[in-house]
């Protein structure tokens, strides 16, 4: 998705900012969370034992970065993610549901 944003951008002369929301495996700097039968308890966890590692973290980061374009998978519409992208999906003015690994 990032790549066809930053197509509309040079064809078009326009600057749409993209961000996507990918899971806590795949953006968490820590092994032992990516690899955690819990990721979301895990991760809490490290950050208050070691806050500085989480400093940097792409995940958090990804939910507080402001876009014209989200792409995020299916998922985050469930219940209990939904809370999570609540304020992005009322601020953002394209989102796509990236679904194509199914």
């Amino acid at each position: 998705m990032e790549r066809e944003v930053r197509r509309v951008n040079e064809r078009f002369n326009t600057n749409f900012k993209h961000v996507a929301l990918k899971g806590i495996k795949h953006l968490c700097l820590h092994e032992d969370v990516k690899h955690s039968e819990c990721p979301h308890q895990k991760c809490l966890f490290m950050r208050r034992i070691e806050p500085e590692k989480c400093m940097e973290c792409e995940y958090r980061r990804a939910f507080q970065e402001k876009a014209d374009v989200i792409s995020l998978p299916y998922a985050y519409l469930n219940k209990n993610s939904r809370f999570k992208i609540e304020p992005l999906l009322q601020s953002v003015d394209v989102i796509v549901f990236d679904e194509c690994q199914h």
